[in-house]
């Protein structure tokens, strides 16, 4: 007797046999875990207690008392044993079951029905192809800027000098309006509507993120106008709002002491804390990221050898990874170089159905 068999609606139809006592005696209900990756909780309240598996791989766990346990990932478990005869779904001897929390009597089985890949984007002459940041001069006079404003820039310190950018927009009189119909003009990179349409009709496989060096006002008029936002499902950036004056600010995406990085933002530490945020709740196959720029190479030097990192063909990102090469310290994902989204969409393409 397997359990697609035997759960009806919400509940555990008890099966005939010598196991009915045992199975009828249990609550079991089907909810929906916090995320869409997850499903099929089974909360049992009962006293209960894993055995080991007749194949030998599954770990004994206590019955109760601690905040979670796991069990060892690999094929072949066909029952898990408490004290009312529990079954693994059939079909599912591929997958592993990922945890066990116990909290008082009730234990609560979790499993993904897919392990997604996730999708991490830059924005900038990546989603689209000109920096939004500076297509917003557009709205200055000429479409130039004053000299001292544009001789007034640090290095590392971007955001900074945006803020002063944003500020002579102002006072000149640039509003709100006027900037959304500038930047929402800006062209995406050629083939990455197609992409990011493709991205959306399989969100059952990927997740998609974006960390970018613009802000969330250019990246929210863009990502809406061209009706794409939903299928993102994070964005990091630098916020932004609109003061009492009218004129936009902005601030730095948040604190870090990496010194690779400009100081407002270090995309290696948004990423391995959006990671850890998930834990352990979501479990990605692959990680892959796709950018163009120096600001870039930092968090792919932290991906592993299953992930693959696409820079943009021609860009800094691509000229930093063979340079790492030339020098035998190569970065330890797998490198697709592209330079249009078809590529993109061609090589997930093929994941999707492998």
């Amino acid at each position: 007797m397997m359990w697609d068999s035997c759960v009806q609606g919400s509940c555990l139809s008890a099966p005939s046999g010598t196991q009915a006592e045992t199975l009828s005696a249990c609550r079991v209900v089907h909810a929906l875990i916090s995320r869409l990756d997850y499903c099929n909780a089974l909360y049992v309240e009962l006293p209960l207690k894993i055995c080991g598996g007749s194949d030998g791989k599954l770990q004994t766990a206590a019955c109760l008392g601690t905040a979670g346990r796991e069990l060892n990932s690999g094929a072949g478990y066909q029952t898990v044993s408490v004290s009312c005869c529990f079954f693994l779904p059939s079909g599912q001897e591929k997958r592993s079951w990922d945890h066990v929390l116990c909290v008082g009597l009730v234990l609560v089985y979790i499993y993904p029905t897919t392990m997604k890949v996730l999708l991490v984007f830059d924005f900038d002459h990546t989603v689209v192809d000109e920096n939004s940041d500076t297509w917003i001069v557009k709205c200055a006079p000429a479409s130039k800027l004053p000299d001292e404003i544009k001789n007034s820039y640090r290095k590392g310190y971007w955001t900074e000098y945006m803020g002063r950018v944003f500020r002579y927009l102002g006072d000149i009189g640039i509003r709100e309006d006027e900037m959304k119909r500038t930047m929402t003009a800006i062209p995406f990179t050629t083939g990455m509507k197609e992409l990011i349409d493709f991205i959306g009709k399989h969100k059952d496989f990927f997740d998609c993120i974006i960390i970018s060096d613009s802000n969330a006002i250019f990246i929210d008029w863009i990502l809406k106008a061209a009706d794409v936002s939903q299928v993102f499902d994070e964005v990091f950036t630098n916020p932004a709002s609109f003061n009492d004056c009218g004129s936009l600010t902005v601030q730095n995406c948040h604190a870090h002491d990496c010194a690779k990085c400009p100081i407002n933002l270090c995309k290696r530490k948004v990423l391995e804390e959006f990671l850890e945020h998930l834990k352990p709740k979501v479990k990605y196959s692959q990680i892959i990221y796709i950018g163009d720029g120096g600001n870039d190479l930092c968090p792919v030097m932290c991906l592993k050898k299953s992930d693959v990192v696409m820079p943009r063909q021609g860009y800094m990102l691509e000229s930093l990874i063979s340079q790492l090469s030339q020098n035998l310290v190569p970065v330890e994902a797998s490198v697709v170089v592209w330079s249009s989204g078809f590529e993109i969409l061609a090589y997930l393409e093929v994941l999707t159905k492998g």
